[in-house]
């Protein structure tokens, strides 16, 4: 039986919003990992059985980039960086493409293409990427 999303815990990355407050892409793999988790939530909140694929360059698992100078320094576990497991996408019923980078999407065959050749079909799709829009293209919408 699929159980519920499991909400955040405190773990995950905290991640500031505010403009000019970082160096330019600092924060992007954070935000990312967040978009991408909260779009699985919300997506499994109303359909607990439909396919979803999800695409990371990381190797990893999500982590909190956060929680790894306390790692590093040895003031936590190594475990503790994660924020979901394996475990998670295996109940979630999610297909987790590590390692994988969006080469390309082509919207009229409802196809992304994959650096190294794969291609994924979908009947939907959601980029989660937690980037920012362009105040000059925000002006256009």
């Amino acid at each position: 039986m699929l159980q519920r999303p499991r909400p955040f815990s405190n773990s995950r990355p905290q991640v500031s919003h505010q403009r000019g407050n970082s160096r330019p892409g600092e924060g992007k793999a954070a935000e990312a990992v967040v978009a991408a988790l909260s779009a699985l939530h919300t997506l499994r909140m109303h359909d607990a059985e439909g396919a979803v694929t999800m695409v990371t360059r990381d190797a990893s698992l999500p982590y909190s980039p956060t929680v790894l100078p306390y790692v590093v320094s040895g003031r936590s576990a190594a475990g503790r960086v994660f924020l979901r497991d394996e475990g998670y996408f295996r109940e979630q019923k999610v297909n987790y493409l590590r390692g994988a980078q969006v080469e390309s999407v082509a919207a009229d065959r409802n196809t992304v293409r994959l650096a190294g050749g794969g291609e994924i079909c979908y009947g939907k799709l959601l980029v989660a990427s937690g980037g920012l829009i362009k105040e000059d293209v925000a002006d256009e919408i």
